[in-house]
């Protein structure tokens, strides 16, 4: 009956970090959020593996008297139980045709240094990433494809147009905006999806209820 017990409170204790996942923290853009990490938009979420998943909406646009806008930047806390792990990001939606059509995705430590960086893995022209990260904070930039961020040399921090891989290790300086598309009247709606997988936690929660159980189990045994 106590083994049942167990088992019970864990499944229960199981459910409600699910459920906690499910609700969203959704960011919506106000006026530009900026590209450079001292005025990205600072989202005030912290991502945990019970936080549920951070959901950014936001646009960029390639029209003149826009500015234009080819660059947002978001600024969010990364704090995993164990201290460390599997962070995922991705844009688009099957559900929303208007979204922009080849975005591509940067990842960037608190100094402004390049993590990783993606363009169409998530398929149909969306960027997928999925990487471990250590508890910190973390920038994501969403740009039109072409787009690529420099260093303080002027020198590329990925290699944009090739394996994807980290070029540079300075921080980010500024922008190449040489856009793919060429149409003025563009404007890039887009969502951004951030999150921690909950197994992660509930792996945690699980193996300290069943080492507790057995260390019960043993010192009975030794009695």
């Amino acid at each position: 009956m106590k083994l049942y017990a167990v088992l019970l409170a864990a499944g229960l204790f199981a459910a409600s970090l699910l459920g906690r996942a499910d609700a969203a923290i959704v960011f919506t853009e106000v006026g530009d959020a900026g590209n450079m990490i001292g005025t990205a938009a600072d989202t005030g979420a912290t991502l945990t593996n019970t936080s549920g998943s951070l959901q950014i909406n936001g646009a960029i646009s390639l029209e003149p008297s826009a500015g234009p806008d080819y660059v947002d930047m978001y600024k969010f806390m990364f704090a995993p139980a164990t201290g460390t792990d599997k962070f995922t990001v991705f844009t688009g939606s099957a559900f929303d045709p208007w979204l922009i059509a080849d975005p591509v995705l940067y990842l960037f430590d608190w100094e402004g240094k390049g993590i990783a960086m993606d363009d169409e893995s998530g398929g149909s022209g969306q960027a997928r990433m999925s990487l471990f990260l250590a508890t910190g904070t973390y920038y994501i930039a969403i740009a039109f494809a072409g787009v690529e961020p420099l260093d303080g040399d002027g020198n590329p921090i990925f290699d944009t147009f090739g394996n994807q891989s980290v070029l540079s290790l300075l921080a980010l300086d500024s922008w190449l905006e040489e856009p793919f598309a060429n149409e003025p009247g563009i404007v890039g709606a887009y969502g951004i999806t951030a999150q921690v997988p909950v197994p992660g936690t509930l792996a945690l929660a699980l193996a300290g209820i069943f080492a507790a159980w057995s260390t019960r189990g043993r010192q009975r045994r030794v009695a």
